[in-house]
């Protein structure tokens, strides 16, 4: 799934002298109706109900009132307009468990509004507990990583394996800014994410996993590898009751995770079974053996202070 961008426009009384489609036969009170508006989507104009009341922010962080649309003619559609524009849309179904989401595209606003997005979500957390799917949302997930993972998705793990260090490559790319393409490896497939129960009630009330996650790169240091220099950020990766520390390379524009431990953190401590995960050209290697011990003896100083400060 990608996210596309494209300009939208609320249309007003002004509009009607301009030749937008079906105008001459829409009745006079369409636009005085406090809960009805119309909206221009791509090339066509649509008919939306106001169904909920929003507040986003502008840049400099001030409030700005807006509003969810479902349109009148095509159902599960929606959109948030804000300042008389329309800044996003979302198309939904239903999937076995869940609210999936089919489509949420962005308006090219320039940055001039923050969280269209994010209350569409919201507001498709809300239909499915009103659904019975208890908040519950899902989608295959193409484009725009970081968005996804900041709203609390995570990767299913009844669709793929390895959940864990494709959980952590996404925290990774999410707090250092990194394109997914210069890590997600070639031969992992788009992943499913998942909006649970628990993380779904989070994100209705404004409240993001990364925000608390004790995630971090621990140190960033040059080693020898096979002859060569490797410049790698070695990091840490907070996953609830589960840990990754990968060792990434930043040698090449296509960053990759030379190898990597995972564990379960049980009572403020990592526990750690001593089995190591490598790229094959690496396996076994002395120096990527003697460095993720190290920085397993880092991470567990680094989580202990983390908690004890909290």
């Amino acid at each position: 799934m990608k996210i596309n961008f494209s300009t939208f426009k609320l249309i007003t009384k002004n509009d009607r002298k301009k030749n937008l489609p079906s105008f001459k036969n829409i009745k006079k009170d369409t636009f005085e109706h406090s809960n009805i508006i119309l909206i221009k989507n791509w090339d066509s104009v649509v008919k939306g109900e106001i169904v909920k009341k929003i507040i986003l922010k502008d840049l400099s962080g001030k409030k700005v009132k807006g509003y969810i649309l479902k349109d009148i003619s095509r159902e599960n559609q929606y959109f948030v307009c804000a300042n008389g524009k329309n800044q996003c849309r979302m198309i939904i179904s239903e999937d076995e468990d869940s609210i999936y989401i089919e489509e949420l595209y962005g308006h090219n606003n320039i940055g001039e509004f923050k969280g269209a997005g994010t209350e569409l979500l919201k507001f498709a957390s809300e239909i499915s507990l009103e659904k019975g799917y208890k908040g519950k949302l899902s989608l295959k997930m193409g484009g725009s990583f970081p968005f996804y993972y900041k709203n609390n998705f995570r990767i299913d793990e009844n669709h793929t394996d390895d959940v864990n260090i494709k959980n952590a490559a996404l925290d990774y790319i999410t707090r250092e800014g990194v394109p997914k393409n210069k890590l997600w490896l070639a031969h992992w497939s788009t992943p499913i994410v998942i909006l649970d129960e628990k993380n779904a009630k989070l994100m209705r009330n404004s409240k993001r996993l990364i925000d608390s996650s004790k995630s971090a790169v621990l140190y960033s240091k040059n080693i020898n590898l096979k002859n060569k220099t490797k410049f790698l950020d070695v990091d840490f990766c907070d996953l609830d009751n589960k840990f990754v520390i990968q060792l990434i390379d930043k040698n090449s524009e296509q960053y990759s995770m030379l190898a990597y431990i995972e564990g379960d953190i049980k009572n403020g401590k990592l526990i750690w079974n001593n089995e190591i995960k490598s790229n094959l050209f690496y396996q076994k290697n002395p120096e990527i053996i003697r460095e993720l011990n190290t920085a397993f003896n880092y991470a567990q100083d680094y989580y202990r202070t983390k908690c004890f400060t909290k």
